[in-house]
């Protein structure tokens, strides 16, 4: 038995997906190709050249409390600039809890990070020993002068 033909001023019915079989349209030019890989290749030479502590990252205390959130930006190359951004965890988001990193610097397996909160004239300082690529353990020193053990542990890394 044959399937009745739509009527001649019928809407035209619709194609199924299934149906494409991964052709949407007519093929990309050369031009387009090439614009395509070197979109590609971009990305990849961009994540090669991001470093372990590219990502973001949590700063706990013992208890597990969450203290301040990081974003840090790493070059892969030994010596490169390493920036960050913070934003506490412990009060509502404002201006005067969170900012820039003041100062980060990373030799071999240790870190520091120093960071300054609200008006204050000197920094919270995290001094950090890496436990593995997604864990570094320490002290946070603040202001005030308490010392408060900690870990910092990956949240996400680039591409994640």
């Amino acid at each position: 038995m044959q399937a009745a033909s739509p009527a001649p001023d019928a809407p035209p019915q619709g194609v199924h997906v299934s149906d494409y079989k991964g052709h949407y349209g007519k093929g990309r030019n050369p031009r387009e190709e090439q614009f395509n890989a070197n979109i590609v290749d971009a990305y990849h030479a961009k994540e090669r050249a991001v470093g372990n502590l590219e990502g973001a990252w949590r700063l706990s205390d013992a208890t597990g409390r969450g203290l301040v959130q990081f974003e840090l930006r790493a070059p892969k190359t030994r010596g490169g600039d390493i920036e960050g951004a913070w934003r506490s965890l412990t009060v509502p988001l404002g201006a005067a809890h969170a900012g820039f990193v003041s100062s980060l610097t990373l030799s071999d397996d240790d870190l520091e990070i120093n960071y300054i909160v609200g008006h204050a004239r000197s920094p919270d300082i995290l001094h950090l020993q890496r436990k593995d690529d997604a864990t570094w353990t320490g002290t946070l020193t603040a202001v005030s002068g308490a010392r408060i053990p900690v870990v910092l542990q990956r949240v996400r890394a680039v591409g994640g």
